[in-house]
């Protein structure tokens, strides 16, 4: 009786990877991998891990299923076992359900693409046209192994992108609030011991007091149209004037819009990159890619490169004439045109700005922290010393 087997094995490269497969036994496993030309280190019988009934499938498990993929499919592996094998080992009961159903499409002839293809949310287009062309060209192994080399890079970069904007904005929350709080719960403490005195504050205090009652006053109006306002622009984001403006002004936000304008390159490089490798056409691979860049901004001057193509033109030119793209990004194009490479130069555009991106996310907190400890501690401050101006003037008083 087959069952489920857990393994980590040298690909050719040196590299490890690991995985689970159903097989009859461990050496099933091991001759299995030897075949395939991976070095076995261990091969266990695998648990079995607790399913959720959700349907949604993580970035991380969609990856590691492709490496997966790509490990059994080069180990000999038929296709439909494989799915088998994954589909019983799936990290959640949501993905082993979809992977049963593609391969019941699979086990009924149709192509892999075509069942991958029913599924958009979880495997997106890009991934269902590598691997139509990976079904057309034989390199279906190959395919899914380069694909899961693109997650990687790609959930890199979004999470450096994200730890980036988030910082602040966390950061931010808890200084309003901080400040907030004091405003409404410590402030009327003060002022009910300052009325008691009958003496007029001095103005620094009138304005805190001021400030203070109308938050009281009007917090019920206040907290409300703070979160409503992040409520309403998602929604105005989703609508397709709404993503343009906000697009725009994003790519034009000091420090923040570099970071942004950087990643969308690096993300369109690598992507296109990619396709290209898997003998998709430049203009189809550009049509993928238009989903994928996360700004509507540098679709349009795709947009205008793709008609260039089309026309017979330079792909590099309309990227020059635009002015978003820098110098460097456009010449490695040109080169790419020249000599034929334009996957490679784009593999290499890819990489620079995925460490200019990284790079880029690291000095952006190491020049906010600052910023926010000053902004907060300037907010405090001005409290602190508003409250103690007249409890000073009181022991002027008596000395």
């Amino acid at each position: 009786m087959a069952s489920n087997f857990a393994f980590k094995a040298k690909d050719p490269s040196g590299k490890i990877v690991s995985g689970t497969v159903t097989a009859k036994s461990d050496l099933e496993v091991r001759a299995r991998l030897k075949a395939g030309g991976y070095h076995p280190l261990t091969v266990d019988a695998a648990k079995a891990k607790p399913g959720s009934t959700s349907g949604k499938v993580k970035s991380k498990d969609l990856q590691i299923f492709m490496r997966q993929m790509s490990v059994l499919l080069k180990s000999g592996v038929p296709l439909a076992d494989s799915l088998e094998s994954l589909s019983d080992s799936a990290p959640t009961k949501g993905f082993s359900d979809i992977l049963k159903k593609v391969l019941n499409d699979v086990e009924q002839g149709r192509p892999l693409s075509d069942a991958l293809s029913k599924f958009p949310k979880v495997f997106d287009e890009m991934m269902v046209n590598l691997t139509r062309a990976g079904e057309q060209a034989g390199i279906l192994e190959e395919i899914f192994d380069r694909v899961s080399v693109y997650y990687e890079k790609r959930n890199k970069l979004k999470s450096k992108v994200v730890g980036a904007l988030i910082y602040p904005i966390i950061t931010l929350v808890i200084s309003f609030a901080a400040f907030f709080a004091i405003l409404i719960f410590v402030i009327p403490k003060f002022q009910s011991l300052f009325s008691s005195q009958g003496k007029e504050l001095p103005m620094l205090t009138q304005k805190v007091v001021g400030l203070s009652d109308f938050f009281i006053l009007n917090w019920y109006t206040i907290f409300p149209t703070l979160f409503a306002i992040p409520f309403f622009l998602s929604i105005y984001y989703k609508t397709p004037n709404g993503k343009r403006v906000l697009d725009n002004l994003f790519l034009k936000v000091p420090l923040f819009g570099s970071l942004i304008r950087r990643s969308a390159i690096a993300r369109m490089s690598r992507t296109v990159s990619t396709l290209l490798r898997a003998g998709v056409m430049i203009n189809d691979a550009l049509e993928v890619t238009f989903g994928t860049t996360g700004n509507v901004i540098i679709e349009d001057h795709l947009r205008i490169a793709q008609n260039s193509i089309l026309a017979g033109k330079s792909f590099s030119e309309p990227l020059r004439q635009s002015g978003f793209f820098p110098k460097i990004v456009t010449q490695m194009i040109v080169i790419g045109e020249q000599t034929g490479n334009m996957d490679e130069m784009l593999e290499k555009v890819a990489d620079f700005y995925e460490d200019e991106v990284e790079n880029t996310a690291s000095q952006l907190t190491a020049l906010i922290e600052p910023f926010v400890i000053v902004f907060l501690g300037g907010m405090i401050g001005t409290l602190v010393i508003a409250m103690f101006l007249p409890i000073m003037s009181m022991g002027d008083a008596f000395l």
